[in-house]
């Protein structure tokens, strides 16, 4: 399959990040879409990288969400340090989008009940297995989402990520493109060594 970036998504570093844009617009609504699945980079609370995958559930004026277990390790991370990078890639265009972002947590409040609301009864168990994540078990699988807690929504935590900085590689035949910049500021986005 050859499958490439529209010549009018290059022609200047704003096309480029505009088409980025409408990219993701996509991979909030698509299951599918090769930017569904992104990587999340964080520090810990000792400071130590952490890195693990997300699914990108809806991407509006700049802003990514994603859903998480509130009792999960990150949300302490992200709520010591609250800011991450997200790198999205499409193998089959060979574009790479990365996102640096500031972070705010949704947990009880009126966004996090409005995703909420959305969900799949399926989608919903996953928030009321017991015990928290990362805890120890004794074997593989020896955990029920069946007879733990009543309340799966209290588990539950809406993501936000406000891009700030963005950084476009395109691995390209003709040669490689970059475009770097301030999110906010479009005019900002320039061209850059990849």
């Amino acid at each position: 399959m050859n499958i490439e970036i529209p010549s009018t998504a290059l022609e200047t570093a704003e096309t480029l990040r505009d088409f980025c844009l409408l990219q993701l617009n996509e991979a909030g609504k698509k299951p599918r879409h090769p930017w569904r699945l992104a990587t999340l980079a964080l520090c810990d609370q000792n400071g130590s990288p952490l890195c693990m995958k997300i699914v990108l559930r809806d991407f509006h004026k700049g802003t990514l969400t994603f859903f998480t277990d509130q009792r999960s390790a990150k949300i302490q991370s992200l709520e010591a340090k609250p800011e991450v990078s997200l790198c999205f890639y499409n193998a089959d265009l060979g574009l790479q989008f990365t996102a640096l972002c500031s972070v705010s947590i949704h947990h009880q409040d009126l966004i996090c009940q409005a995703y909420w609301k959305k969900l799949s009864e399926s989608s919903k168990t996953c928030y009321a297995a017991s015990p928290s994540p990362g805890a120890a078990l004794k074997q593989p699988f020896s955990f029920s989402n069946q007879d733990s807690c009543e309340l799966p929504y209290d588990n539950f935590a809406v993501i936000k990520c406000a891009i700030r900085k963005i950084d476009i590689l395109c691995l390209n035949p003709k040669g490689n493109i970059r475009a770097m910049g301030d999110f906010v500021k479009p005019s900002s986005i320039t061209w850059a060594a990849p």
